[in-house]
């Protein structure tokens, strides 16, 4: 275990076989620096609940180099695991990285080469790559069967190089995500198919807002304990929505939130009803809140906009006055009812009736036409 950002650990064509801790199996490095080539780590394990890196664990800036000049060798990550116990949760079955690079360059100039070697830019730069280093058989109960990476600001281009590596039968437990890398969630998505009104929107259980969280690979996050929170508002000018008060339904409103938990990486939310006048528009948010292998709190949000329309010819606007809902009613009720003004509380209109019914046909009325049939009116 090295905790101290002056010093450098070289490690070259070693073996670390059948190490365990519970954070980092072989060893575990907090701000230093590490020159690894040519070295095994095989059937080390990272033990216990929570349990990162079954090989090796990085952390809080850590940059771990494998150099390579020539004749330095690749590293090999065979049959570690992390969290191999039942129900423990384990991340990063050969390395876990928090906050930390894992590398490989080539340079002039051997590792103590400070003033103009290859140490001294590696500092400098996040970027990662693997490139030529061998993962196999590494399982994680939880995420990244081989490699696991977390970031307090997940950018892909600090991890996605990895695939350089070569990878073999790397897994993870039934309920995780991401056999040969995985990171902490970087985006959650929200989509909807409620029933529309113009002004409104009915979320039931055959149409919820649905919300799933990702990693910085497009993995669903499967095994992340997590809660997300669905909220409305209105997404122009500032008016307030204005909210079905039925007892049956859940009140969505700018004031109120609906929260759900993360079950393998996918919530559903229903049974509320936004309105808001028609011709506006309803801002549907998710933030997803979750802590951080390191327990650290962290959010991700998105929004999704639910434009109501106006109502049209042929439709009256009602207003319920103990709840305020909004609705556009189309005029029909078999055919004998019809409407020119779409405005507040205006009744639909009779169809025109027969003066001489005995010689007259049923006019048809329905929305804004009326079909007049043969006879005087």
């Amino acid at each position: 275990y090295m905790d101290d950002d002056a010093s450098v650990l070289l490690c070259n064509q070693s073996s670390l076989v059948g190490n365990v801790a519970s954070d980092g199996g072989a060893f575990a490095l907090l701000q230093a620096e590490a020159f690894v080539s040519g070295t095994r780590f095989v059937r080390n394990e990272a033990n216990g609940d929570q349990a990162k890196g079954g090989a090796a664990t990085l952390r809080d800036g850590v940059k771990w180099i494998r150099p390579s000049w020539s004749g330095l060798m690749p590293n090999r990550f065979t049959a570690n695991s992390a969290g191999n116990a039942a129900g423990d949760t384990g991340w990063g079955g050969a390395l876990y990285l928090s906050n930390s690079s894992y590398v490989v360059r080539g340079g002039a100039t051997g590792p103590n080469g400070v003033a103009n070697g290859t140490r001294r830019a590696l500092s400098e730069s996040n970027a990662s790559d693997a490139y030529g280093d061998y993962f196999g058989e590494n399982i994680a109960t939880s995420a990244g069967g081989a490699l696991f990476w977390n970031f307090d600001d997940m950018s892909a281009g600090s991890v996605a190089s990895f695939w350089n590596a070569t990878r073999v039968n790397n897994t993870v437990g039934n309920s995780g995500w991401g056999n040969d890398a995985a990171t902490s969630a970087n985006k959650i998505e929200i989509a909807y198919s409620g029933v529309m009104e113009a002004s409104g929107i009915l979320f039931d259980a055959a149409s919820p807002v649905t919300a799933e969280a990702f990693d910085v690979y497009d993995q669903v996050t499967t095994a992340l304990v997590a809660t997300v929170t669905i909220s409305c508002d209105t997404a122009v000018d500032n008016e307030e929505p204005v909210v079905d008060e039925a007892p049956d339904l859940v009140t969505c409103e700018s004031a109120g939130e609906l929260t759900s938990d993360l079950v393998d990486g996918k919530t559903e939310m229903s049974d509320f009803y936004v309105t808001l006048r028609p011709g506006k528009t309803v801002a549907l948010g998710a933030t997803l809140s979750y802590l951080t292998p390191e327990d650290r709190t962290a959010t991700l949000t998105a929004s999704v906009g639910v434009w109501l329309r106006e109502c049209n010819r042929g439709e009256t606007k009602t207003i319920d006055d103990s709840s305020g809902r909004i609705t556009c009613e189309y005029c029909d009720n078999d055919n004998t009812e019809f409407s020119f003004d779409p405005t507040a509380n205006a009744d639909c209109k009779k169809c025109p009736t027969s003066v001489e019914s005995s010689n007259a046909e049923s006019n048809t009325c329905h929305g804004d036409i009326i079909q007049l049939k043969r006879g005087f009116w």
